[in-house]
């Protein structure tokens, strides 16, 4: 399961994919202050199941640390072609693991503390790369992985091993600064060259690394998953330091023939078939979400959250269904109690709550059936501390149930996983 911005990251109410701005506290900043969100101390729903891992493994002290954790300088030359690889050998089965990156909050910056790989069979995980390194796209067939280490982009086989650096230009700050088209054909990564950004272009099949056509480099801040090769979808604007990003959204193939736009929209979402679009807006007193359809004529729907902060949404994989994260908050205090988890269907878009769950920073994605959704958030402990809780949501029954990480993920400064994939 991938997330769509895993959007990995996203939003005016927390900090994103992924990194923003948590107090000592565990408050988010937010761009402006009528979203401002103090800590849950509420909890409104309890998991039905807990899976127990075998053993746990504690993320500070006794991490299984690639041979990376150093990492490479951004003055190493990355290599010019693309590594063409065989397919490999086993491709994962669709929910039985997942990945992740875990990030801990220093002082007033953010550590990536290494992407990890949870088997959800046998409860056991471990670290398939070390500090520093987040974990920003999978390959369409599971097998190959895009990680960071800062300005350094390396694709490596699904288990971390066998990295090759691609790039040491990389931009990070971007919400999906990099992505694999779902038919396998290219890689579109963002690199910044002195002071200005630019779009790079891979084919895994023949190596070819090349720069995109000229269309995409007028100020490129993200790019949206994308189906193929004749329907990219990027964002020309920016994004600021939490990955709030905005500006106009266009469709292009990407031999840059022709251009399409969608409008100027915030932290974008587009379906599969590139014809939906959900992005949020800033109304007079609360943050809407919105789904944009195609055609003729672009029409715009306002989609009823109750008076909830969309925080992540994602489509599902058959473009039928919205899901969004809503952060609720107290009118009066403005305090954080939770998040609901709320469906929108076509073609009516009325609201289903599906489930509630505490935490902050609550992130959401898709399995690759479209049969479950994950989520992250993180909750604040008492007297004290956070604890990183993820859960999967049965879309059939409506069940919800923790997943063990299979390590200790409680600590006393501010920690949360800003995407997650299966």
């Amino acid at each position: 399961m991938q997330s769509s911005r895993s959007f990995l990251a996203l939003v005016l109410a927390l900090t994103i994919f992924v990194t923003g701005c948590q107090n000592s506290a565990g408050e988010v900043k937010q761009p402006s202050s009528t979203l401002a969100q103090p800590v849950i101390n509420k909890v409104t729903v309890t998991p039905i199941e807990t899976r127990l891992s075998p053993s746990k493994t504690s993320i500070e002290s006794t991490p299984q640390a690639s041979e990376l954790q150093v990492g490479l300088s951004p003055t190493v030359e990355a290599v010019t072609t693309w590594p063409v690889r065989e397919p490999g050998i086993e491709t994962p089965i669709a929910g039985q693991e997942l990945l992740f990156t875990l990030v801990k909050r220093v002082s007033e910056s953010y550590q990536n503390m290494g992407v990890y790989r949870l088997d959800l069979m046998s409860g056991e995980s471990n670290q398939i790369l070390g500090e520093g390194f987040q974990l920003q796209a999978i390959s369409p067939d599971g097998n190959w992985i895009l990680s960071n280490q800062g300005m350094n982009l390396f694709v490596s086989q699904r288990d971390g091993t066998n990295p090759v650096l691609v790039s040491n230009r990389f931009v990070e700050q971007s919400s999906t600064p990099v992505i694999w088209l779902k038919d396998g054909s290219s890689v579109l990564w963002l690199e910044q060259v002195e002071d200005h950004k630019q779009l790079m272009t891979a084919d895994p099949q023949t190596g070819t690394m090349v720069l995109a056509a000229d269309i995409f480099q007028d100020q490129p801040a993200l790019i949206l998953s994308s189906p193929m090769l004749e329907k990219i979808a990027w964002v020309n604007g920016t994004c600021n330091s939490g990955n709030y990003c905005r500006g106009e959204l266009f469709l292009s193939p990407l031999d840059g023939s022709k251009m399409t736009s969608w409008g100027a929209v915030t932290n974008p979402a587009m379906d599969t078939s590139m014809t939906q679009l959900a992005y949020i807006e800033q109304g007079e007193d609360e943050v809407l979400l919105i789904i944009r359809l195609g055609g003729s004529a672009m029409e715009n729907l306002s989609l009823d959250m109750g008076g909830d902060i969309p925080v992540d949404y994602e489509w599902s994989p058959d473009g039928k269904t919205l899901i969004a994260i809503g952060q609720i908050r107290s009118d009066y205090s403005g305090r954080n109690y939770g998040n609901k988890i709320i469906a929108f269907r076509a073609p009516d878009w009325k609201p289903e709550i599906l489930g509630e769950l505490e935490g902050l920073n609550a992130r959401m994605t898709f399995s690759a059936d479209g049969k479950t959704v994950v989520v992250s958030a993180t909750k604040p402990l008492e007297p004290g501390g956070y604890e990183v809780v993820v859960s999967i949501l049965d879309l059939a029954d409506g069940k919800m149930r923790i997943v063990d990480l299979g390590m200790n993920t409680q600590m006393e400064k501010y920690i949360f996983i800003p995407k997650i994939w299966e």
